[in-house]
């Protein structure tokens, strides 16, 4: 059973990937919010999470960057700016399932350096904002800044990165949440204080993000 009723967005096909149903700007906003929600119901201490920072911000990162700045990667960056790190720079927990965000300072930092180090492009393209500290999932940034933008998990099948398609891509962070939520609401993944994180089932996961590994 889905947790409290919740109506997650139906995943469907597109030209560019696994998809839900509306995505947008407007519906990530929505998800974030229920997703926000949701951990907490599941006693997750969202204080470990620091605060969003604004569209303002954001859209100077990447214009220095000379990257767009779409309004799902404000959306992003709005409701969070990466884990509160203690003084040693570690962090308390993780989101699910071993998710770390990246903050906007680290993002653009990481772009900065794969553009002054010249990364190979089959590691790396321009356009590709990074969205978690161990640059897995990235955000194409650089098309419609009013559409569904393309993620990517960057660290399967490196040298494929820049092909037209490929099995690891997503339209849309509305997939991606939309897919963290059901696995939480239906138990696929969930917080497990043996571990102080997160467990999951594999194979449900597996089925949930169509083997995208968004999940893994």
């Amino acid at each position: 059973m889905v947790h409290d009723l919740m109506e997650i967005p139906e995943t469907i096909e597109s030209d560019g990937g696994w998809t839900v149903r509306g995505a947008g700007p407007g519906l990530l906003a929505v998800l974030l919010r229920q997703y926000t929600k949701l951990l907490r119901d599941l006693g997750f201490p969202m204080q470990t999470v620091a605060a969003g920072t604004d569209a303002v911000s954001v859209r100077e990162a990447m214009a220095n960057l000379g990257v767009g700045a779409p309004e799902e990667l404000i959306e992003w960056f709005g409701w969070q700016n990466g884990l509160v790190r203690n003084s040693g720079g570690h962090i308390a927990s993780t989101l699910p399932i071993g998710f770390v965000p990246a903050s906007l300072e680290f993002s653009a930092a990481t772009y900065e350096i794969q553009l002054r180090d010249w990364i190979p492009e089959g590691l790396w393209a321009k356009g590709w904002i990074s969205l978690e500290s161990t640059q897995g999932l990235s955000l194409y940034c650089d098309g419609d800044p009013h559409a569904p933008c393309l993620v990517r998990q960057r660290f399967i099948d490196e040298y494929d990165f820049v092909t037209e398609y490929q099995p690891y891509q997503v339209l849309s962070l509305c997939t991606v949440v939309s897919w963290w939520l059901e696995a939480l609401a239906t138990h696929a993944a969930w917080r497990d204080s043996t571990l102080s994180g997160w467990d999951f089932d594999a194979a449900r996961c597996a089925e949930i993000d169509h083997g995208t590994l968004v999940l893994s």
